[in-house]
């Protein structure tokens, strides 16, 4: 059963590719071949695609996200260490206007982001805050937790990621002259990966959006391609029960790309031959070495055609089999033009008429031989019909 499956797909391949080859472009051709190949590589290239973006995104946020951390670091430690020495330049020893010289101090837009800037004693009571309006606290213990390091090496801890509130903060502390403390930079981590997260939701969507893109196409190749694949099936039902009438009338289909010298033949056509089944367009060479050069010379035959759209040919001519022998074959085929073809075809139907060939010159032979039966009587001879009709007689009769 595998076997019978697989040689009717090799038939069906055959016959598709054959009737493809007679009618189409060159370009088209190609297409046809790569198909199979397409219709295997196209949705692994759609899926390795997405994967290779998928993967090259998350990389891209995760650096990305890292590398706005590292911005935000190094901003909050410039911008401790330029207000720290403005604050100690500012304040002249005069703690009665440390709100105004921390205002002084500020960089500008030290305070965007989210930035929060506490000023302290040596006790670690807050003098000063910066910006306006920030929730109150007495001490630094309402700010950082004391077992932080950054409240004891200060400077030296660099800025780190502490626990704030239900999320976490970048901090950073500097040691100031007396009689002040430190002053603590301090900038949530939402609003520090602000930016980031805009990026983020660009690159998401954009993902989202070609990912779905490329899946409708994707889809939309497969439902081709199982379009394509059941109009093969269609046309390959059409075509056996169209072989098996040409085959139970022993006739065989001609397609003849007259202006490329190309031919297509069904199945039957060389099954009437005896020849191998070719999936490649026969050569107009091929053709005029098998016809019979006594009945009909094809290059003469295709000139008086190539001109004359809609004309008809009716011809009897002989083959040569593969066993060596000829077989006489009528053709009956109209000339077709096309939109969009380059040259006309010759398109029509090739019927087997050894037997009836055979039989015609069989019955030349026996009224030939008739005659000459009747020639040779030595009396007169004469034949009637039914209605007293002259039928046949010999030369005696005829000189009485």
């Amino acid at each position: 059963m595998a076997r019978a499956n697989a040689e009717s797909v090799g038939v069906r391949g055959h016959a598709i590719g054959g009737l493809a080859k007679s009618v189409a472009r060159p370009a088209y051709q190609r297409l046809l071949e790569a198909e199979p190949f397409l219709r295997r590589i196209v949705p692994a290239l759609i899926i390795t695609f997405l994967l290779v973006i998928g993967i090259g995104a998350v990389v891209q946020v995760h650096s990305h996200r890292q590398a706005v951390i590292d911005n935000a670091k190094d901003d909050l430690s410039l911008l401790a260490l330029a207000t720290a020495e403005g604050l100690s330049q500012r304040l002249g020893g005069n703690l009665a206007r440390i709100s105004q010289a921390l205002q002084e101090s500020l960089p500008p837009r030290a305070t965007l982001g989210g930035r929060r800037i506490y000023v302290t004693d040596p006790q670690g009571r807050i003098l000063a805050s910066a910006p306006q309006g920030l929730p109150p606290a007495a001490t630094l213990a309402d700010v950082l937790d004391p077992s932080q390091p950054l409240t004891v090496f200060a400077e030296r801890a660099g800025v780190l990621e502490i626990p704030f509130g239900e999320d976490s903060a970048l901090a950073t502390v500097r040691n100031l002259n007396p009689p002040l403390g430190q002053i603590i930079y301090m900038q949530p981590m939402a609003r520090a990966l602000a930016t980031w997260s805009e990026s983020t939701t660009l690159t998401v969507t954009l993902f989202t959006t070609t990912g779905a893109v490329l899946l409708i196409l994707g889809f939309s190749f497969h439902w081709q391609a199982s379009r394509a694949r059941e109009a093969d099936h269609i046309y390959d039902t059409v075509r056996v029960r169209i072989d098996t009438a040409l085959n139970r009338g022993r006739c065989g289909m001609w397609d003849w790309d007259m202006a490329r010298g190309r031919m297509y033949w069904s199945d039957t056509m060389f099954e009437i031959l005896g020849l191998d089944r070719r999936d490649e367009l026969l050569s107009f060479g091929d053709i005029a070495k098998l016809v019979h050069p006594d009945d009909v010379n094809l290059y003469e035959l295709a000139q008086d055609l190539a001109d004359r759209p809609g004309a008809s040919v009716d011809r009897v001519f002989r083959m040569r089999t593969a066993r060596g022998d000829f077989v006489w074959l009528r053709m009956r085929a109209e000339v077709v033009q096309q939109g969009g073809e380059d040259g006309p075809h010759l398109i029509g139907i090739a019927m087997d008429v050894t037997e009836a060939q055979r039989m015609a010159e069989r019955t030349v032979t026996a009224d030939t031989r008739l005659r000459d039966a009747i020639e040779s009587i030595s009396e007169a001879f004469v034949l009637w019909d039914s209605q007293n009709r002259l039928v046949l007689c010999n030369s005696k009769f005829q000189s009485l």
